[in-house]
């Protein structure tokens, strides 16, 4: 799995140049179904984690594992997410001072506490994008080679907004309460036509999102659809974390 390029593969097998250039990380059984890998969070125990190439963040812990992790203190800040359904869903996440994967560091890096408490913690595609990831499951070994993106710092959109791309549309499908775009007027299912006057036909998903991402105090405006009208908003980004 190659984010940087954009590339999934098989291979036939696993080379002796991989193996001596990457770092070897043991894959251990979850259940019947699922691999993880184990890791050491801020100096504590060490910590299984289930491979969830599906959930977008870096870590999700669940319950135990976050007061192993965090313990007491208020370090977390929770969100209010407004999705299609209209109604409020919770999110609470804090920022890991240090993630430790054999030799590899992490720094920095956004963790969410898992929804179902009853759910093992994982680690996502927000850790395996900052790699060129090889998967030997008969061996159960990962090989990790740093990609482009290794060792960034990951922010949440600072405008508090969740998009999709859907028929070449850029469409709002979740929007986070009193957060700059909602206190502007934003809302679900809102089409965005354009963002600091460019035209989002031009523009890539990943283009927009770190716009809303660059610079907290950053002013932005967008035009939108809704219901067949158009409406012009403005805000300032503010940083979520």
């Amino acid at each position: 799995m190659d984010p940087d390029r954009g590339t999934f593969a098989i291979l036939p097998s696993i080379t002796q140049q991989l193996k001596q250039q990457a770092l070897a990380v043991p894959l251990k059984r979850v259940d019947a179904r699922a691999y993880g890998i184990q890791a050491r969070l801020n100096g504590s125990v060490p910590i299984n984690l289930r491979l969830d190439s599906g959930d977008n963040v870096f870590i999700s812990l669940n319950q135990h594992d976050w007061k192993l992790v965090f313990g007491e203190r208020k370090s977390s800040h929770s969100f209010h997410m407004i999705g299609a359904d209209g109604q409020p869903t919770e999110t609470q996440v804090a920022r890991l001072a240090e993630a430790l994967v054999l030799t590899n560091r992490y720094t920095n890096a956004i963790v969410r506490l898992a929804p179902n408490p009853a759910i093992p913690s994982s680690v996502g595609f927000g850790f395996i994008r900052q790699h060129r990831a090889v998967f030997d499951f008969p061996n159960e070994m990962m090989y990790l080679t740093p990609g482009k993106k290794f060792g960034e710092v990951v922010e949440y959109s600072m405008a508090g907004l969740a998009l999709i791309k859907t028929d070449q549309k850029i469409v709002v499908y979740a929007v986070r309460r009193e957060w700059p775009a909602f206190e502007a007027g934003v809302r679900v299912g809102d089409e965005i036509l354009s963002i600091n006057g460019e035209a989002t036909a031009r523009l890539e998903l990943k283009t927009i999102r770190q716009i809303l991402k660059r610079k907290a105090g950053n002013s932005v405006s967008l035009q939108i659809e809704r219901a067949g009208k158009k409406l012009d908003f403005a805000f300032e980004l503010k940083k979520a974390i």
